[in-house]
């Protein structure tokens, strides 16, 4: 059976957000242009985890650094582990952002105006805050340098095939979506918002967090 699973962060069905806006109407009827193809690797629990390098504008003294970044639909931005960010002496600038996680709430420092090196792409202008995931890496058994989220998700369209363990990256744009399924148009606040009806007894819940992923946080 062939399992395909589609993020379109920045398309068609997102014109009613700010960050939508920006494409102009003739961009919008442009179909998606597959930029990139990247190998994943996959966990038990279906964990995706891609490899990256970071870098400044300008500098090449940390592409040789390749690191394990966990791609989540459930974080509201990009981010780094805490030791990975002082192993490669990155300047951390705090501030007064706020993350929720299974953890609880806290206050985070950034790591401003990286680029994100991917396999046949580059990501530049992101803003990493900074977090400690020595959780995270325990559980997987492999050190966990970064959770890559909305900051990336949001500038493209992003094809999930898990039987071939592959990320197919597209611009923004018409695209053709498989036959079969069911297309979810989520609301957006960083993270995906899907709104159902979940009852007990007397209870109800009409908002669920879409997260391809398991343990994390939710920046902003």
């Amino acid at each position: 059976m062939k399992r395909v699973f589609l993020i379109a962060c920045l398309g068609l069905s997102f014109s009613g957000f700010s960050h939508a806006r920006v494409i102009g109407f003739q961009d919008s009827l442009r179909k998606a242009r597959l930029i990139t193809v990247i190998p994943f690797r996959q966990f038990v629990d279906g964990v995706i985890l891609v490899h990256a390098q970071i870098r400044f504008p300008g500098d090449t003294s940390l592409q040789n650094d390749t690191l394990n970044f966990i791609l989540d639909t459930g974080s509201g931005g990009i981010s780094l582990d805490s030791l990975t960010a002082a192993e490669l002496h990155l300047p951390l600038s705090p501030s007064d952002i706020v993350i929720h996680g299974i953890g609880g709430s806290r206050t985070v420092p950034f790591v401003y105006n990286l680029s994100l090196l991917l396999p046949g792409l580059q990501v530049d202008g992101l803003n990493f805050h900074v977090n400690n995931y020595d959780m995270i890496s325990a559980l997987y058994g492999i050190h966990i340098d970064g959770i890559i989220g909305y900051s990336f998700l949001s500038k493209y369209i992003v094809q999930i095939d898990y039987d071939h363990h592959q990320l197919r990256v597209y611009t923004p744009g018409k695209f053709d979506y498989p036959e079969k399924g069911l297309l979810l148009k989520p609301l957006f606040a960083g993270i995906p918002i899907i709104r159902e009806s979940l009852s007990n007894n007397r209870q109800q819940v009409n908002s669920f967090f879409f997260s391809i992923q398991g343990p994390g946080y939710a920046c902003c």
